[in-house]
């Protein structure tokens, strides 16, 4: 299924329960790499979601950084 440009496909993927966002402030460095890791190592591919994270330190205005582990077809 086609999609018009990012946004409308991460919607898809929200509503389907496949991405998860992360309002809260993380480094790029050390958290986003060190939960997106643990998250990979932690859940077999089949369980395994994306994540977006939209309060990356040191990037204002709401930098978003969708991080995906998983073959999926929306």
């Amino acid at each position: 299924m086609p999609y018009d440009g990012l946004r409308p496909y991460l919607d898809a993927l929200e509503k389907k329960n496949l991405l998860k966002w992360v309002d809260r402030e993380v480094d790029r460095d050390w958290e986003i790499g060190t939960v997106t890791r643990m998250m990979f190592r932690a859940m077999p591919e089949e369980r395994r979601i994306g994540l977006g994270f939209r309060n990356i330190k040191g990037f204002p205005g709401g930098a978003s950084s969708p991080a995906w582990w998983r073959r999926h077809s929306t």
